[in-house]
Parts: C-alpha cells; structure tokens; sequence
C-alpha cells in the first residue's frame, strides 16, 4: 500500500486529523496489523484503523502498541483501534506458514528477509544448529524447510510462544528436525551440555548480550554464532567490544566474519548482526 495514498484517506475521512499524528509505517503480520500510535495519537485509533482496513483488503483487525515490550516474554500491550478482536492468525512467510497470537508472543514480522538470509547461509558442515529466544520458531523453520539433513534445538521461555512453535513444525511438516524446548536459555544450555552445536543463532536483540557466556560453550570450535543486538546508528564497535569481552572472560579465542545493519530500530538505533566465530 502507498503510505501517502492512506495519509490521503485518512486526511479526506477525517479533516480534523492533523497530519503529522498520523502514522508513516505499520506491520504486517498475517490478516492482523500492529500500528505504533504516540499518547496524543491514541484518540483518532478508531479512524486511523478503519482507514487501514479499507486501504487493506484481507485485513480483519487493527491493534495498536500502548507501550514498549514489557516482561521477559517482549510482549508488546495493545489495544483494538478497529476490526474484530482476535489477536491470534495465520501468518506467511517464505514459503513458511506460522501461528502467531500478538497478544501472548513477540513476533517481527518485518524479519522475514533476514531469516531468508540466515536460512540461505546455511553451510555444508552446520549439521547441528541451535536457536535461543525462538519465539514461534521462524528462524528454525525457515532453516529446516530448505535443508532437510539438518537438526535445529530451538529454546524458547514462553510457554504460549512454545505451544505455537510446536503447532507450527507440525503444519511446516518440519516436526522430524526441530526440537522445541520451553526453558530458560542458560539452564537449558547446560543440561545439553557437553552436546555443542556447529551454528548458534541468538535472535534477541534485548537480551543476547546477556547469553554470551553460555554460548561460547555451546558451539563448537570453528561453530558460528549469529548474535544480534541493538545499536546507536553506525556503531558496531560498541558490540563487538562486548563480545570480546565475554569471550576473553571466558577464555576462548573468537574471529569476527561479519558486521551489518539489519533493521532501523528507532530515530537512534538500529538493529544488528554480528557473526563470529569460535577458533
């Protein structure tokens, strides 16, 4: 949809909308979309939601974020702007299909390329892969659709996005690859100690930093690590301070393979990844 062609709607519908309130970007998730809307935007949700859903067919509903994530689940709270008020939908994705409530889970919608790169990354020798904070599991499923030989152990603290991740290995028919653990990520790391893994993914750009430790011990040597984390625009030194850092605390010996920006974040800060290396 062209942004001005719904500021346009919204301008025609509701002159007395000022302009600048009304917002410039939305996600996309399934038949439902999330809207950021400031406190002195709240008050137009209906009208703003309605334009939405006009502009957008085959959407049913319009919520809008109240505040930031909040909890250890990163959920974000929402209200209803416009629509029927069901929170739970069928969401696609490269070729993935995933069962996402907006309302129990922390779902990026806006992830999907990055999960098709992560997935098209794949190395011959990653047989085993690992996947902290796997949510619904969207990166493990993106990665057991295109590589049939390998196995993914995904861990995930909540239990509603545990209960959907295993709904969606079982409609991905990806059942036989993914194992879905509900747990802690550091406790769960150390009971599958000594078991390390050739790829570690850490798609928690909130909290990575915080599981550096254990994942030095969880990948193997020469295994990759996928870190991704938050950012003021342009600094990745910052990051890369961190995790050597953490690698030098816990003595092992690390390579870094790449750096890049993956999504805006806020006016400040993006989104990104750092690759490295266990040596």
């Amino acid at each position: 949809m062209n942004l001005k062609n719904f500021v346009e709607l919204v301008i025609s519908k509701h002159p007395k909308i000022p302009r600048e309130v009304i917002p410039r970007a939305y996600d996309v998730i399934g038949d439902l979309v999330v809207v950021k809307l400031e406190p002195e935007t709240q008050k137009y949700a209906k009208e703003i939601g309605e334009s939405l859903i006009e502009l957008l067919p085959r959407i049913k509903s319009v919520f809008y974020k109240i505040n930031k994530t909040e909890g250890d689940f990163r959920i974000y709270p929402l209200k209803l702007a416009a629509g029927e008020n069901n929170t739970l939908t069928l969401h696609k994705e490269n070729k993935c299909l995933f069962f996402v409530d907006i309302a129990k889970v922390f779902f990026n919608s806006r992830q999907g390329t990055e999960r098709l790169k992560i997935a098209n990354s794949i190395q011959q020798q990653e047989k085993e892969i690992l996947c902290l904070f796997s949510g619904v599991a969207p990166f493990p499923i993106n990665i057991a659709k295109k590589h049939k030989a390998i196995k993914i152990t995904a861990i995930e603290l909540n239990p509603n996005a545990h209960k959907l991740a295993q709904e969606n290995v079982k409609l991905n028919k990806v059942k036989d690859q993914v194992k879905l653990i509900c747990g802690d990520a550091c406790q769960e790391v150390k009971k599958l100690l000594p078991k390390s893994f050739d790829l570690v993914l850490m798609p928690g750009p909130k909290i990575s930093e915080d599981f550096l430790n254990i994942v030095f011990f969880a990948a193997k040597k020469s295994g990759r690590v996928v870190f991704y984390t938050f950012a003021n625009i342009g600094d990745f030194e910052t990051a890369n301070q961190k995790i050597k850092s953490a690698a030098e605390k816990a003595k092992v010996q690390i390579e870094f393979l790449t750096q890049r920006r993956v999504l805006p974040h806020s006016p400040k800060e993006d989104q990104i990844c750092i690759e490295f290396k266990i040596v």
